[in-house]
């Protein structure tokens, strides 16, 4: 994609704005973009992608625990950083997400059984110890 050659010093010349003189670039363009509603949208989806740097490697993440949840999450982090040749300084960083995304699965199909498990199956049975009522569900 071609980029206009005004555009381009214009690219050139704010990213030599420093500190308060960025800020105040920010808000008047802002001010002069609010009328056209879609086109900020769009730009504030496109800046908000990158400043998430780590969503490609916590999806990655996902995607493993999700076709494997026995897997660890120590493990899972050694793999994403050999596969997406991450630095090492990094492995803190892809364990704390792993154990999160790992939580964050389990609870996903944890929700999933509960909707799967209807009313109706939930039939009241005695246990065999000390003679309990349980529901059907808990006694397999």
């Amino acid at each position: 994609m071609l980029i206009e050659p005004r555009i381009r010093k214009l690219a050139l010349t704010v990213s030599f704005l420093q500190g308060d003189d960025l800020r105040k670039f920010l808000k008047r363009w802002m001010l002069e973009v609010k009328e056209k509603e879609e086109v900020m949208e769009e730009i504030i989806m496109q800046v908000a992608k990158a400043y998430q740097p780590f969503k490609k490697y916590e999806e990655w993440i996902e995607r493993r625990i999700t076709r494997n949840p026995d897997v660890m999450p120590k493990r899972v982090a050694y793999e994403c950083r050999y596969y997406l040749h991450i630095k090492p300084q990094m492995m803190p960083y892809l364990i704390k997400a792993a154990q999160r995304i790992k939580r964050k699965v389990k609870a996903r199909q944890r929700r999933s059984r509960m909707k799967i498990s209807s009313f109706s199956s939930r039939e009241s049975v005695f246990d065999e110890k000390g003679g309990r009522i349980t529901t059907f569900a808990n006694s397999l």
